[in-house]
């Protein structure tokens, strides 16, 4: 189980690939867990519940993000971003969508996602991981090119050098310092930038 699927832990690489990163939660189980770890807004019911989870919190978690992409913010979301309302707002499963998400196969596959009892959602059935990869909402998608890295990526960013953050947003004030790397003949060195 990965654990912690979020759009922070989505990257591209300089030819646009996507790539998972931070696996801090992940961890490998033979039936259940029971650690509370990852992220609010993408929590499963029952990892919040303390029931135990398994794999299903990652199609959960997919859910959440594929919602996420298409309207620009959480379907659980509180205005003032309080972690019990959040859960609250998961445990009731009440997912709205905003007026410009009109792609019914999105909101099909993402309702077969977000399915309270993980043994009905998506990627928890008897056909696992093909009842997404099958959804019509992938319909174009050829996994097998996907896989091979023979499908031209949407977007290819620009990166001067291998520590090249211009991509990244500032984390601001209200945060962590800014890293910043310097070049120092051939090396980089880590440098922090502390005005606030």
């Amino acid at each position: 189980m990965y654990r912690d699927l979020k759009p922070e832990n989505l990257v591209l690489t300089k030819t646009g690939v996507l790539k998972i990163v931070d696996f801090g939660y992940a961890k490998r189980i033979e039936s259940r867990t029971f650690t509370m770890c990852g992220t609010p807004e993408y929590l499963a019911p029952e990892l919040i519940q303390g029931k135990g989870h398994n794999k299903g919190v990652d199609y959960w978690a997919l859910g959440v993000l594929i919602y996420e992409m298409l309207s620009g913010y959480s379907p659980f979301a509180d205005r003032n971003n309080d972690q019990r309302q959040i859960y609250v707002n998961i445990l009731r499963g009440e997912v709205r969508w905003p007026p410009h998400v009109a792609a019914e196969a999105a909101k099909d596959i993402v309702k077969h996602l977000l399915v309270s009892a993980p043994t009905k959602r998506f990627g928890c059935l008897k056909r696992a991981v093909d009842d997404c990869k099958n959804h019509k909402w992938f319909v174009t998608m050829d996994w097998d090119a996907l896989y091979d890295q023979r499908v031209t990526p949407p977007i290819t960013p620009t990166v001067n050098d291998p520590f090249d953050v211009s991509n990244f947003d500032d984390w601001g004030p209200d945060n962590h310092p800014i890293q910043h790397y310097v070049k120092s003949g051939k090396e980089y060195e880590r440098t922090w930038d502390l005005e606030f």
